[in-house]
C-alpha cells in the first residue's frame, strides 16, 4: 500500500506533527483449497477392456451383478487383467462342450478337473449351452464352493441373480461380476451351475475332464443337498470363470 502526503504552507511551520496511519482491516481467511477426485474407472482393468456401450452398463450395475458382454471382451480380459487364471474348464473343453442332456435333474454340477485356485477373486464367468426348439427358462446359477475335497460341499451362489440367456443353437454366454471384494477361498476349490431339469439338460458338456453332481432338494438356487454326491470321471461341462490374485477393478 502507498500513501502519498502533499504539505502546503506559506510561512514557516515549527510545530511539530504526528501523521497517524491505520493499517487496513485484516481480511477473513479463505480456504480455497480444492480437493480433486479422480473417476474410479479410470484404472478399473475390466472397464478397460469394455467397449463403450458395456462400460455404462457397467458403471450402472449394482455390486454382484453379473453383466453379459462379448467372446472378445472376454478374451481382452484376460490379457488385461493382470495375473488371471481359469477356472472350471480350460478354453478347449469349454469350446468343445457341445454333447447336452448329459443330467435332466435339479442339481448342482461342479467341474472338478480344472479347479478354480486359491486365494484368487472370480472377476468373470462364461457358459456353453444349446438353445434348442424348446427356449431355456434361464434358471441356472453360477457356484462356487469352498473345498475341493469329495464329497463337495460349502457352494454359494456368484451374481445377485438367474442368468438371462437367449440364442440360437450352440452359444458360449460370458459375464463379467461386478464388484467382487473378497476371495473365493483359501484352498482350490470347484466351479459350478444350478439349474433345474429342464436347463441342466441344456449344459454343452464334453467327454473328458471328471464333475460332481450334487443333487438338489427341489428349490432353486440349490443351496442344500440331502443326497450323496455322484462322481463321473469323463466328462467336463461348458463352464468357465476367470481369477486374479489382485483387485483391479472397482468395489
Amino acid at each position: 500500500m502507498s500513501v502519498q502526503i502533499t504539505f502546503n504552507r506559506t510561512g514557516p511551520d515549527t510545530e511539530e506533527k504526528q501523521i497517524i496511519f491505520s493499517p487496513e482491516p485484516s481480511l477473513p481467511t479463505v480456504n480455497n483449497s480444492i480437493t480433486l477426485t479422480g473417476d474410479p474407472y479410470a484404472t478399473d482393468k475390466i472397464y478397460q477392456s469394455l467397449t463403450t456401450a458395456n462400460q455404462t452398463t457397467y458403471r450402472d450395475a449394482a455390486t454382484n451383478s453379473l453383466i453379459e458382454i462379448s467372446q472378445t471382451e472376454y478374451e481382452t480380459l484376460q490379457t488385461k487383467v493382470a495375473s488371471t487364471v481359469i477356472g472350471g474348464s480350460t478354453t478347449t473343453r469349454f469350446n468343445s462342450a457341445t454333447n447336452s442332456t448329459l443330467v435332466n435333474q435339479d442339481c448342482i454340477i461342479a467341474n472338478t478337473t480344472t479347479v478354480i485356485p486359491a486365494n484368487t477373486y472370480i472377476y468373470a464367468l462364461a457358459i456353453h449351452v444349446v438353445h434348442g426348439p424348446s427356449p431355456l427358462n434361464n434358471n441356472l446359477y453360477f457356484y462356487a464352493n469352498t473345498t475341493s475335497t469329495i464329497p463337495a460341499s460349502g457352494f454359494v451362489q456368484l451374481g445377485s441373480s438367474q442368468l438371462s440367456l437367449t440364442g440360437s443353437g450352440w452359444t458360449k454366454h460370458y459375464f463379467v461380476l461386478k464388484g467382487k471384494s473378497s476371495i473365493n477361498s483359501s484352498t482350490s476349490s470347484y466351479l459350478a451351475i444350478s439349474g433345474s431339469g429342464i436347463n441342466t439338460a441344456y449344459l454343452g458338456y464334453t467327454t473328458s475332464g471328471s464333475i460332481v453332481i450334487r443333487q438338489g432338494a427341489g428349490t432353486l438356487p440349490i443351496t442344500t443337498s440331502t443326497t450323496t454326491n455322484q462322481v463321473f470321471s469323463t466328462y467336463t461341462i461348458g463352464i468357465q470363470c476367470l481369477t486374479s490374485t489382485s483387485i483391479q477393478w472397482v468395489i
